[in-house]
């Protein structure tokens, strides 16, 4: 769970008072931090659908690591969910893994330069989707989300000679018979590719490795035919940078695998994109993609203009899903501003607002940015009115949890001489210690805020009454002032 509980059913007031509660000091470790990205394979062989692969990675130390039972190594349990709608939010398909990966001590399992890497698929139809990928520590609990707020998935053109998305990779390679490669998700065509699922490279990476698939091929197994590839590279005001000339491969059948590395070690740190025209020597037909990326210095500085570029769920969620994340979070004067303004001006205040509160600017990540998303996702799994309308974040106890993030303590219960049922968020570190009092008015799981000792919250004198004469104050004044 994301927000700490201690479930007491109060049979009476005097009950309640009895139960001797032990108030726990252990906040919930921030959301994890996941890169993910999105690659669609368009094969016309395979029908109307699209083969579409959603690449993901995550630090391996964010996860919670227990000893391997007669053995001196240790493993940490991953689970990662992929849940994927329409524009309006209706479940259209899924998909789900389930990884382990082991250390030989906590130290290494500590190592800050490890990632772990790994990918969902769907087969998907053409049209305009958005999805939500979540990754979960299996023993924690603690968890990530990543949003894609809009997936344009193109149809398979018969006929016609076609390129998939490039998928970038810090490493292609070909892969062995081993039988641990064969179950491998890395494992594509017979290579193993280590994917760069937002096209994020350091200088001291080196090499930019790239997969792609080309189809249609005009192709006759009698006869020896051939087609070219043009790979070129352009820098971020659209000019050429790096072109490669003109590549002639062997018609391998009518779909041919393409792998290339380029070695960008020269570079400066900046954003570039690189494009591949793809030619059929036969039918003249040809195809062209284009994928971005970025290389950031070895020290892991980013340029204002290179940090500005990289895909963030700010890149990808709607201004109606970014409006919902700042609802709460900015001042009464800016969001009156904020409403007065046009779409564009709006989405520069939101990727300005999340600009400035970015606990780490030197990171691609922004943990602030991270962790609103997740308490906006767990509001709507938890605090929605229907499971289908997603409107838990705009409910008393969405509200507050955006705003404060999760309390340290929640007690809930039934009260009988006020007959609902009840919660008291406890939170020890906002204004010296306060808590929060929500019931349930219509016994249909609504809790709303009844009362609050924080200064501009409701406040109810006799629940205040009540609190203080049942010593409920002073047991969350014992928590101030120690962390």
């Amino acid at each position: 769970m994301y927000l700490m509980k201690n479930r007491i059913f109060i049979i009476s007031i005097l009950m309640f008072l009895g139960t001797g509660f032990s108030f726990s000091q252990e906040l919930p470790s921030a959301p994890l931090s996941i890169q993910a990205g999105i690659t669609a394979f368009n094969d016309p062989s395979g029908g109307k659908n699209s083969y579409v692969e959603f690449p993901f990675s995550v630090k391996r130390n964010q996860f919670e690591f227990m000893p391997i039972e007669g053995t001196d190594r240790f493993r940490a349990a991953i689970y990662a969910e992929l849940i994927l709608s329409d524009t309006m939010g209706n479940h259209i398909d899924s998909a789900s893994t389930y990884f382990y990966t082991d250390a030989e001590s906590r130290q290494e399992a500590a190592s800050s330069e490890l990632k772990l890497f790994n990918y969902l698929s769907l087969t998907v139809e053409p049209g305009v989707y958005k999805a939500l990928l979540s990754v979960i520590d299996v023993t924690s609990k603690n968890k990530g989300s990543f949003i894609y707020g809009r997936i344009e998935i193109d149809p398979p053109v018969p006929g016609q000679l076609g390129l998939s998305n490039l998928e970038l990779a810090h490493d292609i390679k070909l892969a062995d018979d081993s039988s641990e490669n064969n179950l491998s998700p890395l494992i594509k065509n017979g290579y193993e590719i280590i994917p760069s699922p937002m096209g994020l490279f350091s200088e001291a990476d080196s090499n930019l490795f790239v997969y792609a698939e080309l189809y249609n091929l005009d192709y006759s197994p009698n006869i020896t035919d051939s087609f070219t590839l043009e790979f070129s590279v352009y820098d971020a005001t659209g000019l050429l940078y790096q072109d490669y000339g003109i590549q002639t491969m062997a018609k391998p059948g009518s779909t041919s695998i393409i792998t290339n590395v380029i070695d960008f070690s020269e570079w400066k740190a900046g954003r570039y994109e690189l494009r591949l025209r793809a030619t059929d020597k036969v039918s003249g037909q040809t195809a062209q993609t284009s994928r971005q990326f970025v290389i950031f210095s070895k020290s892991g500085q980013l340029s204002e203009f290179v940090a500005t570029t990289i895909i963030s769920p700010l890149d990808t969620a709607s201004l109606e899903t970014k409006t919902k994340w700042i609802r709460f979070l900015v001042e009464p004067n800016d969001w009156i501003l904020f409403q007065t303004l046009n779409n564009t001006g709006k989405a520069e205040f939101v990727a300005q607002f999340f600009k400035d509160k970015d606990t780490d600017p030197t990171t691609p990540e922004n943990e602030y940015l991270d962790e609103v998303i997740y308490r906006f996702n767990y509001a709507n799994e938890h605090f929605s009115s229907l499971p289908e309308i997603n409107d838990g974040w705009r409910s008393d106890r969405g509200r507050v949890l955006m705003q404060l993030g999760p309390c340290n303590k929640i007690d809930d219960g039934i009260i009988p001489s006020r007959s609902n049922p009840l919660q008291i968020w406890h939170y020890y570190f906002v204004e010296e210690g306060v808590y929060f009092i929500f019931q349930d008015l219509d016994e249909f799981g609504n809790f709303r805020l009844v009362h609050s000792n924080k200064q501009g919250e409701r406040f109810d004198s006799d629940w205040e009454y009540w609190i203080r004469n049942n010593g409920m104050e002073s047991e969350t004044s014992a928590k101030r002032g120690t962390r």
